[in-house]
């Protein structure tokens, strides 16, 4: 492989970018106090990519940040009927993430995907247990305002979940990067969910199973919605394959 490295300080002069913030909960403007670009080149396969590390301050509470964002020059994305975006993939430092204030609770986690594993197998069911990938899909979507939103009023299936999106259906795209982002957090959302007892790890098929037992009573408001809303979403799940489900929300396996 024959690559050509360029690498200059602030050229791409982006001034401002909207991310989410660690410490806003919610997506805010960003000011890029500096920015190392780099350039890749693949001279072989006539491939470019492009690496942005960027120090970033947010204009609403100045916490200062990083991002490391990049994309290519043969992977895109359908924005329209008839227009394609360049893929961009994205992790901001601290972890930052639409919804922050629910981030960082691992047993609330932990509690959503039980909730979402006795939807998709209850115990009148034959199915064995909850695909491990599919639990990685469950934080992203609670965890989000506009789709937690959309999950809560939506009452049949996934189809319909996704019909809400047909005016933004570039929203759909952007899933997968948060599943990315909070892997670590789902990791130890069902490591507490096996430690206390709601999940059973069945390492021979990879898959996860919920432990029967009584849905606590004293919980808010708003965590009986989330709790609620997860369990739905388990129920929609079933009723695809992997497959099928994951090509509904635009994820990628």
């Amino acid at each position: 492989m024959n690559q050509k490295i360029t690498e200059e300080l602030y050229k791409t002069k982006v001034n401002e970018v909207i991310v989410p913030c660690a410490k806003c909960s919610g997506r805010t403007a960003h000011e890029v106090v500096t920015s190392i670009d780099q350039f890749v080149e693949d001279t072989d396969c006539d491939v470019q990519w492009m690496k942005h590390y960027q120090i970033m301050r947010c204009k609403g509470c100045k916490i200062i940040s990083f991002r490391d964002a990049d994309l290519n020059s043969v992977e895109y994305i359908q924005a329209g009927d008839h227009e394609w975006d360049s893929r961009n993939y994205e992790e901001l430092y601290p972890l930052c993430i639409e919804g922050r204030k629910y981030l960082g609770n691992s047993a609330l986690g932990a509690a959503l995907i039980w909730r979402f594993a006795r939807g998709y197998c209850p115990p009148d069911t034959s199915i064995n247990g909850v695909p491990l990938m599919l639990a990685y899909t469950v934080l992203p979507l609670m965890f989000n305002e506009d789709t937690r939103s959309k999950i809560i009023s939506t009452q049949s299936s996934v189809y319909k979940f996704e019909e809400k999106y047909k005016d933004k259906y570039d929203l759909l795209y952007l899933i997968q990067g948060r599943a990315m982002g909070m892997r670590d957090l789902t990791r130890r959302s069902i490591c507490i969910g096996i430690s206390s007892g709601l999940l059973n790890l069945v390492p021979e098929d990879g898959s996860i199973y919920p432990i029967y037992q009584p849905v606590p009573r004293s919980v808010t408001r708003s965590a009986k919605e989330l709790l609620k809303a997860a369990e739905k979403l388990g129920e929609w799940a079933k009723q695809f394959s992997l497959f099928e489900f994951s090509r509904t929300l635009h994820l990628d396996f």
